[in-house]
């Protein structure tokens, strides 16, 4: 079960703006554009209109078309984006539905999705933010999200999480893991000392629970001057 994970200023903000652009998606489905039946589908730049009335009508029923397209994008972006969401969690898509769709509240989703307050707005608030990683609009990296993870999880957790996410992302969008391999490399130089060994010992679950990935961990040893103890490099390699 989740566990409650307080929000900071920056998630509240990625939270915020993903909730608009949801909504702003559910409507993009529902309107009806009633005054559009008779839009024009191409402008000919041969065509003379002739009347002020003629040219203002012309003028409404493009922008009238541009509005539809531009829903219609981002109908499209937002639901590739609820698609990877159910490819890491089909749980989660379906609370999003239910909470900015639906506008079901939070008692009816206790019945739902028998979990209570604190599991729903767990789950709710993991959905929004992968939803901000995801969009290139929303100012919320992959080290934000796990950030969030780590303010209450083992760095083991965080890691798979981040690296579950990083996957299905990329079997979506049918690319290469490199950003997986990169994400890893950057966070173990971030590492803390003391924090080494776990974050090696995540990267062999890793690498054996996803092996498409192709990770492999060496050290490389060497010696500084006037020390007789030897030091160690540890260096995430992906065979690619």
């Amino acid at each position: 079960m989740g566990q409650w994970i307080k929000l900071n200023k920056h998630e509240i903000r990625a939270k915020r703006e993903v909730i608009r652009n949801l909504l702003k998606m559910d409507k993009s489905v529902y309107a009806t554009f009633s005054k559009m039946d008779d839009y024009i589908p191409s402008f000919s730049t041969s065509v003379i209109v002739v009347g002020d009335s003629s040219i203002k009508t012309a003028g409404k029923q493009f922008v009238a078309l541009m509005k539809k397209l531009e829903a219609e994008e981002h109908y499209y972006k937002y639901s590739q984006m609820l698609t990877i969401l159910q490819k890491y969690d089909c749980r989660l898509r379906e609370i999003v539905e239910y909470r900015c769709f639906m506008n079901s509240n939070f008692e009816n989703m206790v019945y739902k999705f028998y979990l209570d307050r604190r599991q729903i707005a767990y789950y709710f608030n993991n959905a929004c933010l992968i939803i901000a990683y995801l969009d290139n609009n929303i100012k919320f990296t992959i080290t934000d999200y796990y950030n969030y993870y780590r303010r209450n999880h083992t760095l083991n957790y965080a890691l798979q999480e981040v690296v579950r996410l990083l996957l299905n992302e990329a079997r979506m969008k049918n690319t290469d893991t490199t950003k997986i391999f990169n994400f890893l490399t950057a966070e173990l130089n971030r590492c803390k000392q003391e924090d080494t060994n776990e974050f090696i010992n995540s990267i062999y679950r890793i690498s054996y629970r996803y092996p498409e990935i192709n990770l492999k961990i060496s050290k490389k040893k060497y010696r500084k001057a006037n020390e007789n103890q030897s030091k160690g490099e540890i260096i995430i390699k992906q065979n690619i």
